[in-house]
């Protein structure tokens, strides 16, 4: 009787965590990525270390939309811009071998003529549980994104030299 009580009791509090912590799995409805995202998106590198401000290490990928313009920048095109509607996704790491999830950081194109100031771009960050942790963190990202002059703007991933 006394086992069965203490497991109860651990269920109650794994049932609370969970609660928490969204144990779901799903992502908030405010997310401009899909969930399944690793099988929808293209990832254009593999885990490598990162000057992000919230990430030592990360894996980008990249709505099926903007194929042409990475192409077009792996082949040395400087002159592109992303379609609106594209999303990049960063999966941020703690470790070299990007096996600790610590959060994304999402950008999603928008019109660089209505949202000149931040590059036509606007980012979100979500947590490893896929809680929106700050929806619209736009004005905080976009100060360190406006450096990236190569390629399309605000888009600081640029593809790897062979």
């Amino acid at each position: 009787m006394r086992l069965l009580t203490l497991c109860l009791k651990n269920t109650m509090v794994s049932l609370s965590l969970c609660a928490l912590v969204n144990c779901t799995g799903q992502w908030d409805d405010s997310v401009v990525a899909p969930e399944n995202f690793r099988s929808s998106y293209d990832q254009v590198h593999e885990c490598k270390q990162s000057a992000h401000p919230a990430a030592d290490y990360v894996v980008t990928w990249l709505s099926p939309d903007a194929q042409p313009v990475w192409e077009a920048l792996s082949n040395g095109e400087t002159d592109v811009e992303f379609e609106v509607g594209t999303v990049s996704v960063k999966s941020q790491y703690s470790d070299s071998n990007c096996s600790t999830l610590t959060g994304y950081t999402l950008m999603e194109k928008t019109s660089v003529a209505e949202d000149a100031p931040h590059g036509g771009w606007r980012w979100q960050y979500i947590n490893e549980f896929g809680e929106c942790s700050n929806c619209d963190a736009t004005d905080g990202c976009a100060g360190c994104h406006s450096g990236c002059t190569s390629g399309p703007k605000f888009f600081c991933t640029q593809p790897e030299s062979p």
